[in-house]
């Protein structure tokens, strides 16, 4: 490999080895394990003590409800939860669909976890298995359900101000219209980060 070469990724299911334009630094980053949700299953009805650590937010775990016995950590607040495992045995991660699990597990495999394994597909896939969930409140709204009501409350707003107070409040619904166009294309939602940081879903 040249001083010229491009990066270059070459890997596993297991580790992702990238070579950068100068040879000598060579960055090396193991892949967390994968687990099915039917794994997980298995294990929890061996033995009902199975350490599963859920790392999605507080809101999204009230509403859709988590694994029977998992942990709830949220990512946003550090996975300090790490410490109340046993890092000898396996540790079960879960989140919405797998993204921030995988963050999750390598903070844990960082802190000396011997065995921490991805649940593919998160609570996404559990529930479309049909397995059972525990913990969710009745009532609970979803920050998916959260935000379609905060965009439907700004494009009214944006006609009712636009017709009595000035046409510029009119502008507000193509922004809006272009913040979910970005957001469907990043997979992200900055409206979700924000209302998760709002004082009924931080309890």
């Amino acid at each position: 490999m040249t001083d010229e070469s491009p990066p270059v990724i070459t890997g596993t299911l297991t580790k992702v080895t990238v070579y950068l334009r100068t040879p000598v630094f060579i960055l090396s980053v193991p892949m967390p394990k994968a687990a099915t949700v039917h794994s997980l299953k298995s294990a929890l009805t061996a033995d009902p003590k199975t350490q599963v650590l859920d790392v999605r937010e507080r809101a999204e775990f009230d509403a859709d409800g988590g694994a029977p016995g998992s942990l709830l950590a949220p990512l946003s607040t550090d996975v300090a939860a790490g410490g109340l495992f046993d890092a000898q045995k396996p540790v079960f991660v879960m989140c919405r669909s797998g993204a921030r699990a995988q963050k999750a597990a390598l903070l844990l495999e960082a802190r000396g976890f011997v065995d921490v394994r991805v649940v593919e597909g998160g609570m996404e896939a559990w529930k479309a298995a049909g397995f059972p969930v525990a913990g969710q409140v009745a009532g609970a709204w979803s920050i998916e359900r959260q935000v379609r009501f905060t965009v439907g409350v700004l494009l009214v707003s944006s006609f009712v101000l636009g017709r009595a107070v000035h046409p510029v409040f009119y502008a507000l619904a193509p922004l809006l219209g272009a913040g979910l166009l970005y957001s469907s294309l990043t997979d992200t939602c900055g409206m979700g980060a924000v209302l998760l940081k709002m004082p009924w879903n931080r309890r």
